[in-house]
């Protein structure tokens, strides 16, 4: 690595412990760390931070592959000057677990995050706020660090707190305006990723933040990737239970991927979802979706040429699966009614990798009028917002420059 980026200013840092839960064997795991000074931990948090946690510790949101998501709070100004304590997600890449495991491109994989969180800009995807890193004694990376926003909620949390009474003599029956607006926003921050040529590859619940005010933000780049006309042909390495049958094919794939999850996503909100708890291995994966969808003579060939030809031709039962899903929804009313829902499902779950685009999709009937009204709101903005935004854009305008032009 070029030595001279020892040359740059540093930043003033504090070293932290991150509390990361007990281990297999119940032994507790403490994270030592360095970050800047302006991070706090948060203890207003109750939903995600340990009772009793020693005032001085981070808590952890999440752990993945590539890193563990820590809570944290920060002072920023306000848009008329105060000071306001911010809520944040501190990302920290797992760079000794890509050496350790000789993982080929982890670091492509945190550099196309960076990209992609760095200059993406909608309502509905979790805006970047801070990125630090540091370098060991012989100047190799050994520490990276992004910052975005935080929700209040995981919407798989969110799933679970309305499956508490699904099995009681009172359950909890879904209302079709709450998955209208679900869809809806996931699909307007699918529809600006995919215009860009973006596909996110790891839509499921937990990489989807909920607000008190159900206003959802997709977050996680990890594994998003550039679409192209040549379609990947790369395993995902993300969640296998969110990837079509193209994907457990090893087929091409396009933006697809990312609609078939979305359509996953809506029936985890009714909790009937599509694979039993016992599904795991891509094999198991495969013959579940080739039960409910059947099987039907070569139909398939046209997709998957003869990758199905040993396969026992049978039929489907989609159509009673979602009869049974509908169970937990309060009766519909206009357009918000079950045989749309039907529609829009088996357009987002079709087993043809040439699924609808996500504008096709939020004009449906079903969609249609959420859309147009978060559209009309979207315009609407208050000006105090749109000089909030302006001075965003005013900070991301000055990175691209300092980054890609030279200043006189």
């Amino acid at each position: 690595m070029d030595q001279s980026t020892n040359a740059l200013p540093r930043t003033a840092s504090q070293s932290v412990k991150i509390d990361c839960e007990k281990d297999l064997q119940g032994k507790v795991r403490i994270l030592e760390a360095r970050i800047p000074n302006d991070y706090r931990p948060d203890l207003t948090d109750t939903d995600y931070r340990p009772e009793g946690l020693d005032d001085s510790f981070y808590h952890k949101l999440g752990e993945g592959s590539t890193g563990i998501a820590v809570a944290a709070v920060r002072k920023v100004k306000g848009v008329f000057g105060d000071i306001q304590r911010e809520k944040v997600v501190l990302k920290k890449y797992n760079i000794t677990s890509f050496l350790a495991n000789q993982v080929k491109d982890g670091y492509t994989s945190m550099l196309r995050e960076f990209q992609n969180l760095q200059y993406l800009m909608h309502d509905n995807i979790a805006e970047m706020k801070d990125s630090f890193w540091s370098l060991d004694e012989k100047g190799n990376l050994n520490q990276v660090w992004i910052v975005t926003e935080r929700m209040d909620f995981k919407l798989s949390d969110f799933f679970r707190h309305k499956a508490k009474n699904d099995h009681t003599a009172t359950p909890h029956r879904r209302d079709h305006r709450h998955l209208g607006s679900i869809l809806v926003q996931i699909l307007r921050a699918l529809d600006y990723l995919h215009q860009r040529g973006i596909m996110h590859r790891d839509v499921k619940p937990d990489n989807i933040g909920i607000s008190k005010q159900c206003h959802l933000k997709l977050f996680d780049f990890g594994v998003a990737r550039p679409t192209n006309t040549v379609k990947e042909l790369t395993q995902l390495v993300s969640t296998p239970r969110y990837h079509p049958l193209e994907v457990q094919l090893l087929e091409p794939y396009d933006w697809g991927v990312d609609i078939w999850a979305t359509g996953l996503v809506a029936l985890e909100f009714l909790n009937h979802p599509f694979y039993p708890a016992s599904v795991s291995s891509t094999d198991k994966i495969k013959q579940r979706i080739l039960d409910v969808f059947g099987v039907p003579g070569d139909k398939y060939k046209e997709f998957f040429k003869y990758k199905l030809m040993n396969e026992v031709q049978r039929d489907g039962c989609f159509n009673a699966f979602l009869t049974t899903a509908f169970k937990r929804l309060a009766p519909g009313f206009r357009d918000f009614n079950e045989d749309n829902l039907r529609d829009l499902l088996s357009q987002m779950l079709c087993i043809n990798p040439r699924r609808p685009l996500a504008s096709v999709l939020l004009d449906h009937n079903y969609l249609r009028a959420v859309n147009s009204d978060m559209t009309r709101k979207h315009v609407q903005i208050p000006a105090h917002e749109h000089h909030a935004k302006n001075q965003r854009d005013k900070e991301t305008l000055l990175k691209m420059l300092k980054n890609f032009s030279r200043q006189l």
